[in-house]
């Protein structure tokens, strides 16, 4: 059959042959330039999308390191205090027992405990202020519920303790349960001799809140992370979990 057709078409007229052809002609000049607009079309939406990602990129980026910035400032300021610094000379020197160290007997006790919820009044953001002595026990805080207990295990700690500024991945508040970052540095006698070590609990929607109204598109959705994937932030829902 294809052979009789083929026969015919070699037998018809240039008169029949060319609206045929013209036909077949048109046809694909449509189909490929409709192929070329979409492929062209389909590129740059996907270069613009990367380019409008890549910007909110660095929006996002820059208002996240000012926040940053802003908190462990906020932090050292706070720690660069002479009574903790009497207070975990006192500690040092072992001259009282827990009990009375951690107790209304001790008036340097009260009086860092007061510094310190004097100077959170002043924050936002902040989950709490902790003091803790070289053993990573809690001596001052703004949360009376962890005086007495221990952060010797946080990397924080560790990482202060060995004269190091620090701010933590993303972790859980052993007391309050929040998603927070942990700000330490650490406390140094007038030598450079290290006392202890001052640390600031700041909650993840101090970075993320002023995130909460950015959208991409009606389908776009922005998410934030930490360095570890702890997924900080998801467009207009706020999210605490791991990826």
């Amino acid at each position: 059959m294809k052979a009789t057709m083929l026969q015919r078409m070699q037998h018809m007229s240039l008169r029949k042959k060319l609206p045929l052809m013209i036909s077949a002609l048109v046809i694909t000049i449509l189909v490929g330039s409709n192929v070329f607009v979409y492929l062209m079309g389909s590129s740059m939406i996907m270069e613009e999308s990367k380019q409008a990602m890549n910007d909110n990129a660095d929006r996002l980026s820059e208002g996240l390191w000012t926040a940053v910035q802003m908190a462990e400032q906020a932090a050292y300021l706070t720690s660069d205090h002479s009574t903790f610094r009497d207070l975990l000379h006192l500690r040092a020197a072992g001259t009282m027992s827990d009990e009375e160290f951690l107790s209304s007997k001790n008036p340097l006790y009260t009086k860092a405990n007061q510094t310190l919820a004097s100077s959170f009044q002043g924050t936002r953001g902040n989950d709490s202020f902790v003091l803790m002595d070289t053993n990573g026990t809690i001596i001052a805080s703004t949360n009376p519920n962890v005086i007495g207990q221990s952060r010797a295990d946080r990397d924080y700690f560790a990482a202060s303790m060995t004269g190091q500024s620090f701010i933590s991945d993303a972790l859980v508040a052993k007391d309050s349960k929040k998603l927070i970052f942990a700000f330490s540095h650490p406390v140094k006698d007038a030598s450079g001799k290290i006392l202890g070590v001052f640390a600031t609990a700041v909650t993840s929607d101090y970075f993320t809140n002023k995130f909460k109204d950015i959208k991409v598109n009606d389908e776009g959705m922005i998410t934030i992370l930490s360095r570890t994937g702890v997924v900080l932030y998801t467009a207009s829902i706020p999210t605490r979990s791991a990826l």
